[in-house]
């Protein structure tokens, strides 16, 4: 069975260090901004505007708290692949836009 604290650890820190590096990369810093899911969950944007090498960078990393629905539940439950009917969902994206040395007009 999967532990879901490992895997949340695992992609959060992934976040942290590719933020920390492009932040090398760049010279300034990314502006986070953190939320909270009432039924679980939450997430952190990290987003840079304007910087040396980047016109514009986001790291985003999200982990979710849903229910299964009754069928996929017990079908989980039978293969032990889960123990409850509840699932965690991680997302981490990010992109980057580097600064086009020519502009056209």
């Amino acid at each position: 069975m999967i532990n879901s604290n490992i895997v949340y650890e695992y992609f959060n820190n992934l976040q942290i260090n590719i933020v920390e590096t492009l932040q090398l990369v760049d010279g300034k810093n990314f502006i986070n901004d953190s939320w909270q899911r009432k039924e679980g969950g939450g997430g952190t944007s990290c987003i840079l505007k304007n910087g040396n090498v980047f016109e514009r960078a986001g790291v985003g990393f999200s982990h979710v708290l849903g229910d299964i629905c009754h069928t996929q539940q017990v079908l989980l439950i039978q293969k032990q692949q889960i123990e409850s009917g509840r699932l965690w969902v991680f997302h981490l994206s990010y992109t980057l836009k580097i600064h086009m040395p020519l502009q056209c007009i």
